[in-house]
């Protein structure tokens, strides 16, 4: 609290002993404090609200709403409001099959209208681990892991077509299915807000008992099959798990990680030469831990 000052007792002193002038200029000199003490408690009583609000408003979620059951959820949004989401189902017990299913939503009125549910016909029933990318013009990148632990694990990509100004009863299109693109687990798509330079990523860890983090440069053909510009295998960046990519309009990416059988969070900045073929590739920078 702000204690605004009194007058001294000298002040009134010199009052009663008749000295206008310094008692003027004692008073003038007070009133002066008490006028810019109370413009400080006018400032805090109106600036303070607005940040308080302004905080509020930054931190404020919907309540949740439950749209469907299951586990290992993967979404794309589009500019046009449509959102494309997967997920798998969950265990009725043991040994019941592992399903995908996704749906096709669009943001309304702060929330999301769901279509109906569409299950995936797979080739196997132990899958994991999906992941959905979408271009502006929907074409869509769907992938997943062919085993539920990277002991045996393969990863597989489908591709097909949205119609991105299309209602959420649509299905997907499906152009090129059950294509094995790489040995793998647990991996992440990212490809940049206006697709630049028509490329995206995929980062993944490796099969079997290995610690090796790996990712590709891809992209879509006219028949939406995928070309791989870094090659036929991944390349390794990094050692860890859990991999997850972003990417902005710059082409500047950003990718975190767990590091093997500890609890720290590692991040890596890197740059996709993606418009020059013979640099082809990302320029990671070293990796930082930044929790845990």
């Amino acid at each position: 609290m702000f204690r605004l000052p009194d007058t001294a007792p000298s002040q009134m002193k010199r009052r009663i002993d008749g000295s206008p002038k310094t008692t003027h200029t004692h008073t003038m000199t007070a009133g002066k404090h008490k006028l810019f003490l109370y413009g400080i408690l006018l400032l805090f009583a109106l600036v303070l609200p607005t940040f308080s609000a302004t905080a509020q408003t930054v931190r404020r979620w919907r309540e949740p709403e439950k749209y469907d059951t299951g586990e290992q959820a993967s979404v794309a949004v589009l500019a046009t409001g449509l959102v494309v989401e997967f997920h798998r189902n969950p265990p009725p017990s043991i040994g019941f099959a592992r399903t995908i299913w996704y749906h096709i939503g669009r943001v309304s009125h702060g929330g999301i209208q769901w279509g109906p549910s569409h299950k995936m016909n797979l080739k196997t029933t132990d899958v994991a681990w999906p992941q959905v990318a979408v271009t502006p013009t929907g074409q869509v990148i769907f992938t997943y892991s062919d085993w539920t632990t990277s002991l045996h694990s393969d990863l597989i990509y489908w591709t097909g077509r949205i119609q991105t100004d299309g209602d959420t009863s649509q299905t997907i299109d499906w152009a090129q299915k059950e294509v094995k693109y790489d040995s793998g687990f647990h991996n992440d798509l990212a490809l940049a807000p206006f697709y630049t330079y028509g490329v995206f990523t995929d980062v993944h860890e490796a099969k079997g008992t290995g610690s090796g983090l790996y990712y590709r440069i891809g992209h879509l053909t006219s028949d939406l099959r995928i070309s791989w510009i870094t090659g036929t295998n991944g390349v390794k960046y990094e050692s860890g798990m859990n991999p997850h990519i972003a990417i902005n309009s710059d082409n500047q990416v950003v990718e975190v990680h767990q590091v093997t059988s500890e609890w720290l969070l590692h991040y890596r900045r890197g740059t996709i030469h993606a418009e020059v073929p013979s640099l082809s590739g990302i320029n990671f920078q070293e990796s930082h831990c930044y929790n845990n």
